[in-house]
């Protein structure tokens, strides 16, 4: 019975860690999304073109926000390395104002328009709160959070960046690509 319980204890805890590893991953893309049915040209015109609706109900563009470096970041409420991650963000959205914007986007897995209100209106971040109405996450293959998609000031694809190294490489890597990339 030990060896029995044994064998179903470490079989979970590998489970376990397995399925933390696949939400927290950090590995990047930058020229061909793995696993997706979309060629490169498809992708990227997905994501290019995409439109969000707010937590208002109004329909916004990503060329809403050109003339900025765009960070479209997937997450969700109960995401920790999301959310983690935000108050760095918010540090870059207030050093540059003018060249850098975050769609902050819940693809809706678990969390609703009502759980990202919550959310917003508790905490100050001035990111734009955006709902995938239009399933885009379902398009390009996103599978897990966060998942991070960096755009150039004229709307331009640049790169992905799936999972988190924690709260200060993250803000590294998004000024990184910020200072590159504004006008």
């Amino acid at each position: 019975m030990k060896l029995e319980s044994r064998k179903i204890s470490a079989l979970f805890s590998i489970l376990s860690i397995a399925i933390l590893a696949a939400g927290c991953a950090s590995t990047e893309q930058t020229s061909r999304p793995a696993e997706r049915s979309l060629n490169l040209l498809q992708f990227t015109n997905a994501i290019e073109q995409a439109r969000f609706t707010t937590l208002k109900g109004d329909t916004v563009r990503v060329s809403d926000f050109r003339g900025k470096v765009i960070m479209i970041d997937f997450w969700e409420t109960w995401c920790k390395p999301c959310t983690n991650s935000f108050p760095g963000l918010q540090k870059l959205t207030e050093e540059y104002p003018d060249n850098f914007a975050v769609l902050a986007v819940t693809p809706g897995w678990e969390d609703d328009a009502d759980d990202a209100k919550d959310f917003a209106e508790n905490h100050d971040y001035a990111f734009n709160y955006l709902l995938d109405t239009t399933k885009l996450y379902a398009t390009i293959g996103v599978r897990s959070i966060p998942y991070k998609i960096f755009l150039d000031t004229n709307g331009n694809f640049i790169k992905i960046s799936l999972g988190s190294q924690g709260p200060r490489q993250d803000y590294e890597k998004a000024k990184k690509i910020v200072e590159k990339y504004r006008k």
